[in-house]
């Protein structure tokens, strides 16, 4: 999924995520609940979230 999908499915901005991944930030304990959730069960998350998983 690339991160254009992954912010349109999860919410969580392009921007947000590129910080993440080149560690120029690290996520709060709600956003690392919430990657969790979705690495655990992207579907029901996605589902949840009123949106459909790529």
């Amino acid at each position: 999924m690339s991160q254009e999908q992954f912010s349109a499915t999860y919410g969580i901005p392009v921007r947000t995520q590129q910080e993440w991944e080149q560690r120029r930030a690290e996520p709060d304990a709600v956003a690392a609940a919430y990657l969790r959730a979705i690495s655990n069960d992207p579907v029901a998350v996605a589902t949840a979230y009123g949106r459909t998983a790529a």
